[in-house]
């Protein structure tokens, strides 16, 4: 399957971890549950995923991050994987909204 082939015509992708959500890639349309159809490395699919993972793990909705490293990790690994969809996606804009880190006031 070709990325023209999926439903998804929007020019803008977000890259955003919520609760439970299945990965961290955004449509207009809601969350991807699986972004292999959009033409991605298998490596890009499984670190993304593994972000989402980390999230679930480490960040509670009351609390926060369970250590001031996991907040850190979480943006600096953000902010990696958000350079490389952005490149995997040229004819897109992709927009990393790092909501959990509220302190990082990066959303671009």
């Amino acid at each position: 399957m070709q990325p023209e082939d999926v439903a998804l015509d929007d020019d803008v992708i977000r890259l955003m971890s919520d609760y439970s959500a299945p990965s961290p890639v955004w449509t207009s349309e809601g969350c991807l549950a699986d972004p292999s159809p959009l033409g991605l490395s298998p490596s890009l699919v499984t670190q993304m995923l593994d972000w989402q993972r980390f999230f679930d793990e480490h960040f509670h909705w009351d609390r926060g991050w369970d250590s001031q490293g996991a907040g850190a990790w979480y943006a600096e690994e953000g902010e990696r994987l958000h350079s490389r969809l952005q490149a995997q996606l040229p004819a897109r804009r992709v927009v990393l909204d790092l909501w959990p880190v509220p302190t990082s006031g990066r959303s671009h």
